[in-house]
């Protein structure tokens, strides 16, 4: 939602970037057309201690994996995050992707052989 919502959480006063300030604004309701599970999302953002400023800093697309903080989350900071983290933000993994107990049988010692 973040990434493909990007504008609705963007700072009218910093464009491009999604600020403290702005994710707060939708988070309280404060900014105008804003629909509850905007809302919702932006509170739930608050809940995840250092998430924020993991978005804030990664960058991936330098030599470096990180930046310097400044406060401001850009949209390469979330396809960066999405693009390390690629099932974090986009939902439940499918169901080929999601771990499998003991592997494939062939190299299972306990699965039974039938």
């Amino acid at each position: 939602m973040l990434e493909s919502d990007f504008e609705i959480f963007e700072d009218p006063k910093a464009l491009g970037s999604i600020t403290l300030e702005s994710l707060w604004a939708v988070a309280t309701g404060e900014k105008p057309g804003v629909s509850k599970e905007h809302q919702t999302f932006a509170r739930n953002m608050f809940m995840m201690p250092g998430f924020l400023s993991k978005l804030d800093v990664i960058n991936g697309l330098g030599p470096a994996l990180y930046d310097e903080p400044d406060g401001a989350i850009r949209r390469y900071n979330i396809e960066s995050f999405i693009g390390l983290n690629p099932l974090s933000l986009r939902g439940t993994a499918p169901v080929d992707l999601r771990p499998q107990w003991g592997g494939a049988p062939e190299h299972n010692p306990f699965k039974p052989k039938y």
